[in-house]
């Protein structure tokens, strides 16, 4: 274990800008240097601060350099190491808990061979587990539980999940998974209080035959639970996610489509059993699904569902939903997805593609040119896994050319504050505890410069941090009324935006 005493000063700025109902109470910047080849990454840790990635490429140089910094909540440095990269290896995945930083690196001609970093986020200590990743050649998920790495990906294209083991470097591919041909990884979670390891999968064999499954694994990799949901009423369940309440109660709560179609047409909810009996939420039945069309719209649309119904047929609203990881506060579970479409390029053939931290291979497939969100819907569970009221958010066609969640959220004095960034804009909604609307108004980075002049902003990024806070990062090109002819400072920023 290497530990690193010396502390580097950054430049700071501390700032008491408001705006409205947001101020910037605290702000970094990291100018770029024109000879390196620069990238910046955050990763918070709520009120452990946050750790900054610095990721440095100098164009003949044989190894690239990382610096990963740890600041406060009022964005000061507490510590910072340096560790270098060969320079064909890449950054893959990378997981973290409450105590550690795990960093995946691996290099695209070395089949197995991959080095994970290990960062304690409050000492800055490290240490570097090297090994070889038999069972695993194609990687999406990496998760870390105690001294064992679970990885889930493929293996010559057959899906697959696979633990890791620190000490000795063994493999050991999870049993009972992906018997059947058809059957295919929906996720992989640590549960953290429970010491396993969660694996949802779905099989669809026919049109109408079709099973969601959720396997629980030891950190040895045992099959401990298998609980099976078999597609019911027309009704196939498209993820799931585990969760416990006040009782100590497992609720499972996701999304479900019509017959085995992959298009999400509702949620569900219920507690978890042999036999579970679930309450399903059709999103015709929502109060506020379209809202984010604005009344006119929404009013057009709600009577053309109704006229359809009036004929004898039940319209299905089919959504590509993004869910995220459920919330669960005092008196509530918070479910947040963002609808999306996908935007396709035409057909090409490459054979060795890396792409969103994974090496794989690609014959005659369609390529995606990027995603567009339209919407967001907000929904309030009670600790029972009863709906109480749901509520949709405008996106207004976002696109991105990776597909990860944009909506950040976060319950402050009975109200729930809703909020993402598109080009330098923070888009708000505030509702009250009822799921009524209070206020949507939108806010832009130039407002946080003073004196200074923004010319541009380049991917910024919105993260729900901790109770109030929220951090706001990004590239951007700056100049100042005292110089306006000067050439412009180009940074990176880190602004803590209170609400």
């Amino acid at each position: 274990m290497i530990k690193i005493l010396c502390i580097f000063l950054v430049y700071s700025l501390s700032m008491g800008t408001s705006i409205g109902q947001i101020s910037q109470t605290a702000r970094l910047e990291f100018e770029k240097k024109d000879r390196f080849s620069e990238d910046y990454e955050v990763v918070p840790f709520g009120q452990n601060g946050l750790i900054l990635i610095k990721k440095e490429f100098e164009y003949l140089s044989k190894n690239n350099k990382w610096e990963f910094s740890n600041y406060s909540e009022n964005l000061q440095e507490k510590w910072k190491i340096e560790y270098e990269t060969p320079r064909k290896q890449f950054p893959l995945l990378h997981y973290q808990n409450t105590e550690f930083l795990y960093w995946l690196f691996a290099e695209p001609d070395e089949k197995t061979a991959i080095t994970i970093l290990k960062i304690d986020i409050l000492s800055g200590e490290y240490e570097e587990i090297k090994g070889d990743l038999l069972a695993v050649n194609e990687l999406s998920h990496f998760q870390v539980l105690g001294t064992k790495a679970f990885f889930a990906g493929k293996f010559q294209s057959k899906p697959v999940v696979a633990l890791f083991n620190f000490f000795d470097g063994g493999n050991k591919v999870l049993p009972n998974l992906f018997l059947k041909p058809t059957e295919i990884l929906v996720d992989m979670k640590v549960d953290n209080q429970k010491k396993t390891i969660i694996v949802s999968t779905h099989t669809q064999s026919l049109k109408t035959d079709c099973e969601f499954s959720v396997f629980e694994f030891s950190n040895e990799g045992k099959l401990l639970n298998n609980l099976n949901l078999p597609i019911s009423d027309h009704k196939n369940l498209l993820t799931a996610q585990v969760i416990k309440n006040d009782k100590n109660e497992n609720l499972i709560i996701g999304n479900y489509g019509n017959e085995c179609n992959n298009l999400s047409v509702g949620l569900f909810a219920g507690k978890e059993s042999t036999n579970p009996n679930f309450s399903f939420y059709d999103f015709n039945a929502f109060n506020h699904f379209f809202d984010y069309l604005g009344p006119k719209k929404s009013e057009k649309v709600q009577e053309k569902i109704e006229k359809k119904k009036g004929t004898g047929k039940e319209p299905k609203l089919k959504q590509n939903l993004l869910i995220h990881e459920l919330k669960v506060t005092k008196n509530a579970i918070w479910l947040v997805a963002e609808n999306y479409f996908t935007n396709f390029v035409n057909p090409t053939i490459n054979n060795s593609v890396y792409q969103n931290g994974s090496i794989f291979s690609k014959r005659n497939e369609r390529n995606i040119e990027n995603f567009k969100f339209t919407n967001a819907i907000i929904c309030k569970f009670d600790l029972n896994g009863k709906l109480i009221w749901d509520n949709s958010f405008a996106m207004k066609d976002l696109e991105s050319e990776q597909l990860f969640s944009k909506i950040e959220f976060n319950e402050i004095n009975n109200q729930l504050l809703v909020a993402y960034s598109d080009n330098g804009k923070i888009s708000t909604l505030k509702l009250d505890e009822n799921g009524k609307e209070i206020s949507r108004q939108i806010y832009e980075a130039k407002d946080y410069l003073g004196l200074q002049k923004l010319k541009w902003t380049e991917d910024a990024l919105l993260f729900e941090w901790y109770n109030q806070h929220f951090l706001f990062t990004g590239y951007q090109s700056i100049s100042t009324n005292d110089n306006p002819n000067g050439k412009n400072r180009e940074v990176f920023f880190i602004s803590k935006l209170s609400f």
